[in-house]
Parts: C-alpha cells; sequence; structure tokens
C-alpha cells in the first residue's frame, strides 16, 4: 500500500493533457475539412497519403488508448484565394442569371406576340364572317336577279322587237315618202308624165288614174308639210331658215297616228312586266347600289369577278326598257355594232336619197320653184354632210371623210353649187361646210380631199370679182365683203396658198 511517486504522477499528467491537445486539433481539422469544397477522389486521396505520412503520433500514447479514425488533413485557404473562388461563383451565378433573365425576356416576348396574333385573329375571323354573310347575301341576290331576268327577258325581247319592227317601217315609210317626193317634183320641171301601164288592179281601179291621184295626194301632203316647217321655223330662230335643214321626218296623219298607238301600246306592256316584282329587282338604281358596295367594301375580290365586264349584260334587259338609252364606251360591242350600222345607213342614204338636180336655165325660167327645189336639195346634203361630222371621233375618221369629203362633198354639194348662179348663197353654203368641219383634221395640215372644194372656192371669187366690175356700188361693196370670207374659209382649211390665185384675178 505504498503511494505511487509524484515524478511518476506528473510525467501521466503531461501525457493525457497532449493526447487530450492532439484529439481537439484532429477534430478541428476535420471540422474545417468537412466544410471546405471536395476535390477530385485523385488528389483527396494523395492527400489523404501525406496527411497520413505527415501525422505522427506521439510515442508516449500508451497502447490502451483507442485511436479514432483521423480525417484527411486539408490544405490550408488563404483569404485570397477564398474572396478569388467567391467572386467565381458569384460570377457563374451572375452569367446563369442573365441567361435565365434572357430566357425569360424571349418567354415575355413570345407571350406577348401569341397574346397580339390571337386578338389579329380574332379580327381576322370576324371580317371573314363579315365577308362570308356578305357573299352569302350578294351570291342569293344574284341568284334572284338572274332567275327573275330569266323569266322576263322572253316578254322583253318580244317588246324590243315588235318596237324595232315598228321603227323600221316607219324608218323605211319616211325614206319612200323622200324619194318619192323629189321624183315627183324631179318629173314636174322634167316635163315626165306618169308611166303606167293602162288596165285595173286586183281592186277594179283604173292603174293610170290611179298613180296619178297618188301623186297629186303626195304633192298636196308635200306643200303642207312645207309650209308647216316654214311656220315652224319663224317661230323658233334656232332651226335656221334656209329649206332643206329642218327635219322632213313626217307622216301622213293617219299613219302617224298607227305608229304612236302601237309605240304607246308596247310602253304599257313594258311597263307591267316588272309590276309582281319588288323594286330591289327591278330599279335598276338600286341593283347598281348592290355592285357598288361590293365594288367600294372589295375592290381587289370585286376585279378577280370580272364583275366590270359582266354589268352590261346584266343590265342590258333593263337599259332596253328605257326610253332614253345612257351613253356607252366607244370599245363596246353593241357600240360598235351601232356604229357599223351607222355607216351602212349614212352610205345607203348618200346612194339612195341624194338627189342634186342640175337644170338648164330655161327650166329654172318656167318654173320658178325649180329653184327652191334644188336649193333645198343642196341644203340636204350639207345638211347629212355635219351629220356625218358629228359622228367624229367615234366612227373611223377615214370612214367619215370618205362618206363626208369623197362622196358628199366632192360629188354633191360643189357640183350643186357649181350649177348655182346665186353667189351669196354658195358663200353661205360654204361657210356652212367649213363650219361643220372638225378641227381636229385640220391640225396636222391640210387635206388632200379638199382640193376640189378649195379650187371652187378660187373660182367663186373669181365670178365675184368679174361680177364686181359690172355691178353698181352696193353690191360691188357686198361682193368684196363675199371675196373676203372666201379668203377667211381658205384660211381656215390650211390653203393659203390658194389665196395668191385670187389676187391675181381681182
Amino acid at each position: 500500500n505504498s503511494f505511487p511517486d509524484t515524478t511518476e504522477i506528473d510525467h501521466v499528467d503531461d501525457e493525457d493533457e497532449e493526447v487530450s491537445r492532439w484529439e481537439q486539433e484532429q477534430i478541428r481539422k476535420g471540422s474545417a475539412a468537412m466544410q471546405a469544397t471536395p476535390a477530385p477522389s485523385q488528389t483527396n486521396q494523395q492527400q489523404n497519403i501525406a496527411v497520413n505520412s505527415s501525422t505522427t503520433v506521439p510515442n508516449n500514447v500508451p497502447p490502451s488508448v483507442a485511436m479514432p479514425a483521423l480525417p484527411p488533413t486539408q490544405p490550408t485557404i488563404s483569404i485570397d484565394s477564398f474572396k478569388l473562388k467567391m467572386k467565381q461563383k458569384l460570377d457563374a451565378a451572375k452569367e446563369v442569371l442573365q441567361t435565365h433573365q434572357r430566357e425569360m425576356d424571349r418567354t415575355t416576348t413570345y407571350f406577348e406576340e401569341s397574346k397580339s396574333n390571337v386578338v389579329t385573329l380574332e379580327q381576322r375571323s370576324a371580317d371573314a364572317c363579315n365577308r362570308f354573310t356578305f357573299f352569302q347575301d350578294l351570291r342569293q341576290f344574284t341568284n334572284d336577279l338572274i332567275e327573275c331576268i330569266n323569266e322576263k327577258i322572253i316578254t322583253i325581247q318580244d317588246c324590243e322587237q315588235t318596237l324595232r319592227s315598228l321603227l323600221k317601217e316607219k324608218a323605211a315609210r319616211v325614206v319612200s315618202r323622200r324619194i318619192n317626193d323629189v321624183k315627183d317634183e324631179d318629173d314636174e320641171y322634167l316635163g315626165k308624165s306618169v308611166t303606167v301601164q293602162s288596165g285595173v288592179d286586183e281592186y277594179g281601179r283604173d292603174l293610170k288614174l290611179f298613180a296619178s291621184n297618188a301623186k297629186q295626194k303626195r304633192k298636196e301632203d308635200r306643200i303642207a308639210r312645207q309650209k308647216r316647217r316654214h311656220l315652224n321655223r319663224k317661230g323658233n330662230p334656232l332651226q335656221g331658215c334656209n329649206e332643206g335643214l329642218s327635219t322632213d321626218d313626217e307622216l301622213a296623219d293617219s299613219d302617224q297616228t298607227r305608229y304612236t298607238m302601237e309605240i304607246d301600246k308596247l310602253h304599257q306592256k313594258a311597263d307591267q312586266i316588272f309590276e309582281d316584282v319588288i323594286d330591289d329587282f327591278y330599279d335598276i338604281k338600286k341593283i347598281m347600289k348592290q355592285f357598288e358596295k361590293w365594288k367600294i367594301s372589295l375592290p381587289e375580290t370585286y376585279k378577280d369577278a370580272y364583275i366590270p365586264l359582266c354589268l352590261p349584260k346584266l343590265f342590258s334587259p333593263f337599259v332596253r326598257l328605257l326610253e332614253e338609252y345612257p351613253t356607252v364606251s366607244a370599245d363596246r360591242k353593241p357600240t360598235q355594232e351601232i356604229c357599223s350600222a351607222a355607216v351602212k345607213r349614212m352610205k345607203r342614204c348618200m346612194d339612195d336619197e341624194m338627189y342634186i338636180p342640175l337644170y338648164h336655165k330655161k327650166t329654172f325660167a318656167k318654173f320658178p320653184d325649180a329653184l327652191l327645189f334644188a336649193n333645198r336639195q343642196l341644203w340636204h346634203s350639207i345638211k347629212l354632210y355635219s351629220n356625218v361630222f358629228r359622228w367624229y371621233g367615234i366612227i373611223s375618221t377615214n370612214v367619215l371623210e370618205e362618206i363626208a369629203i369623197d362622196g358628199l362633198l366632192n360629188r354633191y354639194i360643189v357640183l350643186g353649187m357649181r350649177n348655182s348662179s346665186n353667189y351669196q348663197e354658195c358663200v353661205k353654203q360654204c361657210s356652212e361646210v367649213v363650219k361643220n368641219l372638225p378641227s381636229g383634221l385640220l391640225q396636222e395640215g391640210s387635206l388632200v380631199q379638199l382640193a376640189v372644194f378649195s379650187r371652187f372656192l378660187v373660182s367663186l371669187a373669181d365670178n365675184l370679182n368679174n361680177q364686181t366690175r359690172d355691178s353698181k356700188e352696193v353690191a360691188a361693196n357686198t361682193n368684196r365683203q363675199l371675196v373676203a370670207q372666201i379668203k377667211e374659209l381658205l384660211k381656215v382649211i390650211k390653203e393659203e396658198g390658194e389665196i395668191s390665185k385670187i389676187s391675181m384675178h381681182s
């Protein structure tokens, strides 16, 4: 029971205290290692080897003390390296944040575009719905309109054909009456008698007596019409005062009454065609309004559907029922047909109705009315000449020049004026010829076709100058004024060179 040595006890205490410090140091290092970022496995193994190799266990630790598993020793991290690593992590986090922000911006943009597309598609859907409704209504209207026209077109064509036949018959009667009137007057002044074979017709009438009575009746009607026209010209100065310029399309009262009644019946029948149809399918203005609405609201589809080419045919049945036809374009087929018919009618009138009598002076002395007849026929030719040039700009210029200048002016009018001894009346007629000559024909200079007319003007001026020498002062002054008018006419038709020829004979 002896007590241990004090020195030995102190030595043991010192060893326990050293072991305790070692253990705490190892625990602190282990804790620091757990908080640090793990390194690659290979590096950890090398560091563990290094730590294990550098770690020394105190020699004086008794074997009985159990040694715990020591964590690997981590290298010492400086403040600068730690701040650098933290900065790198912060930069990486910022980059990731920016990436996410850009992705969010793109997503937001896509979202806004999608919202805008949704609104646009909704609007387009509404527009498409409205267009569909519009075209469905228009389709229904067009189908009903075409069905209505198909039902009424037969009646319209029948009325049109009947009216055309009546007008054609009336025109033929007027032309026939004019030709007979001219022939009757010409036969009277030439002393020709009625050339009809003796006998009776199917009604038992004497043919020669009947023809003579018919001719006398035509004369009485002709004189009555001339008196009425003369009174009308006095009451209306705008119609002019020259016999032959006034309209001569009158018929006998019985014929005129019959045509008037027939035409009135047709108009009444035409007015009743659409009695059972509402205005939307009859009133041409309301029908046009439907297509105008289409043209204004959807012009591209209106053009793609070739509606401008279809409307003339669609409106044709309604236009036929109008008493006054609207203005049509010159390039339309119906207008071209009208122009072709007008040209044929002009040529037929020139060949069949134009007649300039060339009587001897004895005839004029024997029949004073023969001079009036010749003058009336001359003015009638000038009237047709004027009417032909009213088609200037519509019918081909070459065709008009052929009919008006080559045909009427050179063949009839100039010939009739050469046979006239009334020089003052001739100057008046020449002025009318030049006045009705379209200015567009003379834009590039004189016309070759007017050479005959210009030579006649020179000869007319010569006749007036010759007459001036033997006339009194008053008549001489009048003739000088007429010669001055002729010079002005030559200037208008671009024939200034002919004026010098007049001066040579003055």
